[in-house]
């Protein structure tokens, strides 16, 4: 979702004073999301067939996936085994759910008109508000051929986004 609204404030004020108070403006973009959806898989070719793509081969489903929902366990990677040798894993496609995102950019910017050109002076915020999104959990149970279980499997070990970034910044339209 997103807005811009114009400050109300001080517009009958002339003068030095009118110049800089009036005509400030206040935008802002806001993102929310539930988790993306992702797949767990085996970083070798369990299969053997030497065609498949090492990496997307997927693990049995053997329980029921716990979400302890922390960066050192998103997903309890036990729930998963090896499948026999020759045969593909049945873990469904995009079966996990990934951390939820959210995220709020906001920009205060004022027009001021110097004869028939406009300059812009802006503030805006990226992540205004330092909200922690964290990335995909490593999603790759298995990782060499015999049913080593990666011992990463579950943790979250990136972000999704950048912390706060701040920037001051001036347009000279014409």
């Amino acid at each position: 979702m997103n807005g811009t609204y114009v400050l109300p404030f001080f517009q009958n004020r002339h003068g030095v004073a009118g110049v800089l108070l009036k005509n400030w403006q206040i935008g802002g973009v806001a993102q929310f999301s539930s988790g993306l959806p992702f797949t767990p898989l085996e970083n070798y070719d369990q299969v053997g067939d030497g065609q498949s793509d090492v990496g997307l081969q997927k693990p049995n489903l053997t329980g029921t996936v716990n979400y302890p929902g922390t960066d050192t366990m998103w997903f309890d990677p036990s729930a998963f085994s090896v499948p026999a040798a020759g045969v593909f894993g049945n873990a469904g496609r995009n079966s996990l759910r990934g951390p939820n995102l959210k995220v709020a950019d906001i920009s205060v910017f004022k027009n001021q008109r110097l004869g028939r050109y406009l300059v812009q002076f802006r503030l805006e915020a990226f992540n205004a508000f330092n909200w922690v999104n964290l990335g995909l959990p490593d999603f790759f149970i298995f990782n060499a051929a015999g049913g080593v279980r990666n011992p990463t499997a579950g943790r979250i070990r990136t972000t999704s986004t950048p912390a706060r970034q701040i920037q001051l910044g001036m347009k000279f339209l014409f």
